[in-house]
């Protein structure tokens, strides 16, 4: 399991109990979180990733959001053609290679 977290006292490494920074900003944050809402509308399914659950207390109004694993949509909706900037991937079936290389490319 991935640990969102603090950066540690000097601010370029992460603290010890960390995996993955907070985003930068607020505005890329709502871009990720807008690209969620949008995943469940062309018909995704977000199995995990999100706002976080439990944060310490001074990092309640960071920038953090867990990794998301999506799925169950057409390779060509926005969600799953568009790069999102941000812990967010989306996951395709496929039965032989090249479906799979179509669909990747």
């Amino acid at each position: 399991m991935v640990q969102v977290g603090d950066f540690g006292s000097d601010f370029y490494s992460l603290a010890e109990d960390a995996d993955l920074p907070p985003s930068w900003a607020g505005m890329p944050l709502r871009g990720i979180r807008a690209n969620l809402d949008l995943a469940v509308e062309e018909g995704g399914t977000i199995h995990c990733g999100g706002p976080p659950t439990a944060l310490p207390e001074r990092c309640q109004e960071g920038f953090f959001l867990e990794p998301a694993v999506v799925s169950g949509l057409p390779p060509t909706a926005r969600t799953a053609s568009e790069e999102i900037f941000g812990p967010v991937v989306t996951v395709h079936p496929f039965d032989t290679e090249e479906e799979a290389l179509a669909i990747a490319n």
